[in-house]
């Protein structure tokens, strides 16, 4: 094929001649044909995903191998069915922080203790941090200690006397509003209000009629 001459002959009579080949071409000299529009480059090189995949699994970076992806090995489902260990102290449920700013009852360990009452019966050892409303019934002399709750407030305890009444020995903290009561009638109720104040028990006694 052959290319189309343009060419000028100077002459009193300028005449522009063209030789025309069987497949004509025009074709410029010395252009230049459009540039392809490059690819983005990333600051610090090129993305690229990772050469193989198992499943669904998620992709990760390669943090030794530049910005490159690799297949993490493990899909949401895993973390889904995964068991968990956990160390040191942790709450398993919302109603075991106790604290006010969660609006959390004192410390009565999610007992509920406004409404639960907790059955102590013959135990000895009474910790108010399990509820505010307590009971006993002794079968021998008992003496009580007792577990501070987490603050002042106001407790109870209903105490069922044995058939044969048992004498009751009680913290030195307890201190009794007038005379000290003898909780000395067989098979007898008695409830036991508290003000506690942070460090004794004031209370007062009354028994069934």
């Amino acid at each position: 094929m052959s290319d189309i001459v343009i060419r000028a002959v100077t002459s009193a009579s300028p005449v522009i001649k063209a030789t025309v080949s069987a497949s004509p071409v025009i074709k410029p000299s010395n252009a230049v044909g459009p540039q392809g529009i490059p690819g983005p480059i990333g600051e610090n090189g090129d993305v690229v995903g990772p050469e193989t995949s198992v499943g669904d699994n998620f992709a990760s970076w390669d943090g030794t191998g530049g910005n490159t992806l690799k297949d993490s090995g493990s899909k949401a489902s895993d973390f889904a069915t995964a068991s968990h260990n956990h160390s040191g102290t942790y709450l398993e449920s919302v109603v075991e922080d106790t604290t006010p700013q969660a609006g959390g009852r004192f410390d009565f360990q999610a007992h509920e203790a406004y409404f639960t009452l907790y059955n102590n019966t013959t135990g000895t050892a009474i910790d108010w941090t399990r509820g505010n409303k307590q009971t006993v019934a002794p079968t021998t002399d008992p003496t009580y200690t007792f577990t501070a709750p987490g603050g002042a407030c106001s407790l109870q305890l209903k105490i069922t006397q044995h058939s044969s009444a048992v004498t009751i020995t009680w913290p030195a903290t307890v201190k009794w509003c007038g005379s000290t009561p003898d909780f000395a009638t067989s098979s007898a109720v008695y409830i036991v209000s508290m003000f506690y104040d942070g460090t004794n028990y004031w209370a007062t006694s009354v028994e069934e009629v």
